[in-house]
């Protein structure tokens, strides 16, 4: 059972890539037959095709032809930037449509809502024998009324919580924060720093970066994988509209004693109470092992 422990209570203060890329994550609504996905979604569902807001179409594969063929191919042992900078790369798969202006993404979004109500209208005239065509008068190919999308006030930095992993950077360095790239099975991860990602807040980037600092000042190694040992883990930072911010950071113990573990707790505590992260300006901290 994981443990909070407080450490310190700090002064609070008052008062896409491509629109394409982004359609296709929306795939489980785009094969007829595929609406009662949540309990059976196969692997291959954000390779098909949904929105119209992209010209030409994707051939809809098979889940069964979908998986033989991905067992047959060989996966690379490494990824790198291959096409584009990491930074770049990770903007594409955090914030897919980060390359187009904000009114062209609400464009790209209701593209794809009103793709998802015309597959919702087509199942439910196939599930209940109704003729949609001529039960409702269609607007823009749709019976129902599809409102447009409401701008937010606030299209940057709008996250309030953030989690930040902790593995080998592009350098090669493991105490390096930010987020992943790769994935496990292929033994292709890249923790690659956020600080270039729009939606997240400057302050949450700001806390990653102390916490790397701390990380490689420790003598303690990374946790990176549990078999391997190690002892610190993700980062959470989580802020309000009152301009407060919660730091959790998890730590393994491994097989330390309880005055060692302490030592630890202490170390962290004053790194960001009086050390350089202070700059944080943190309102709680805590330990979570």
């Amino acid at each position: 059972m994981s443990v909070f422990l407080w450490l310190a209570e700090i002064k609070r203060r008052v008062p896409m890539h491509s629109p394409r890329s982004f359609l296709s994550r929306l795939g489980p609504l785009s094969k007829p037959g595929l609406l009662p996905w949540c309990a059976t979604k196969h692997p291959g569902w954000s390779k098909l095709f949904l929105g119209s807001a992209c010209e030409g179409n994707f051939t809809n594969v098979k889940t069964k032809k979908w998986q033989r063929g991905q067992k047959s191919q060989k996966k690379p042992s490494y990824i790198g930037p291959l096409d584009g900078s990491w930074q770049e790369r990770l903007a594409d798969i955090v914030t897919p449509l980060w390359r187009l202006s904000y009114e062209e993404q609400l464009k790209v979004k209701f593209e794809a809502q009103k793709k998802i109500l015309r597959r919702l209208e087509s199942y439910l005239q196939k599930l209940n024998g109704i003729n949609v065509t001529t039960s409702a008068p269609r607007v823009e190919g749709l019976s129902c009324l599809l409102h447009p999308i409401i701008p937010s006030p606030v299209i940057n930095g709008y996250r309030n919580k953030s989690t930040f992993s902790v593995n080998r950077g592009p350098d090669g360095n493991p105490k390096t924060v930010g987020y992943y790239l790769g994935t496990w099975r292929d033994r292709s991860i890249v923790c690659v720093r956020s600080n270039h990602l729009k939606n997240i807040p400057e302050k949450h980037n700001q806390v990653a970066q102390y916490y790397e600092v701390f990380l490689r000042q420790s003598p303690l190694e990374p946790c990176l994988l549990f078999h391997e040992g190690g002892y610190w883990r993700e980062l959470i930072v989580r802020t309000n509209s009152q301009g407060h911010t919660m730091a959790i950071i998890t730590f393994h113990p491994q097989e330390l004693k309880q005055e060692q573990l302490g030592v630890q707790k202490e170390a962290i505590k004053k790194f960001f109470t009086t050390g350089p992260g202070a700059v944080c300006d943190l309102t709680s901290l805590y330990f979570q092992e």
